[in-house]
């Protein structure tokens, strides 16, 4: 079985993203320990990362309310990469 090191940053995110909801800190979490641990270059690959999975369909953009679970925002993949959310 091939581990995080073997897949891109977005084939990582892709296969987290199987069976449970994506945040932000294991985003930002692989793209430390793999591309730069520098916080505003770090924000700029994750944003990109979010960015290109969402305008690829492959992911949704959402939120998990305390105790309710993932709730799909109602925007397109284009109105969320651009709304300043993700």
């Amino acid at each position: 079985m091939s581990g995080f090191e073997d897949r891109t940053l977005i084939e990582d995110m892709l296969a987290n993203g199987v069976d449970d909801w994506v945040d932000e800190a294991l985003v930002f979490g692989n793209i430390a320990r793999r591309v730069t641990e520098d916080a505003s270059d770090r924000r700029a690959v994750a944003i990109g990362v979010i960015v290109s999975v969402l305008l690829a369909g492959q992911m949704e953009a959402g939120e998990t309310p305390s105790g309710e679970g993932f709730r799909r925002w109602d925007v397109t993949p284009e109105e969320a990469a651009l709304s300043g959310r993700v």
